[in-house]
């Protein structure tokens, strides 16, 4: 029983989740020569804050180190730019449907 995993951010409109399983469903059992109704279809909504890149994660590094050689807590280090950079997936947001 495949599974067609799609992560992307928030914001898509009620239209377009059932729209894209319906297409991912009928390519991938195309492709995959099963039979759609084999085929499980899950879409996480992953807010900004949760997700990084593997250069978000070096810049965090980097200014907690800064912070760290100015003798100030790294827990209350300021963020500049985007939201947290916490969590890092190797495989990232891209999947067996395509990419966000």
């Amino acid at each position: 029983m495949p599974f067609i995993r799609v992560d992307w951010f928030p914001g898509r409109t009620l239209e377009q989740k059932p729209e894209l399983a319906e297409v991912a469903t009928r390519e991938f059992s195309r492709i995959a020569d099963c039979r759609p109704e084999t085929i499980n279809f899950i879409v996480t909504e992953v807010g900004r804050e949760t997700w990084g890149t593997q250069r978000d994660v070096a810049l965090r590094r980097v200014r907690v180190r800064a912070t760290r050689a100015l003798g100030a807590d790294p827990g209350r280090a300021p963020r500049t730019g985007g939201g947290p950079t916490l969590q890092h997936s190797t495989s990232g947001p891209a999947n067996a449907a395509g990419g966000t």
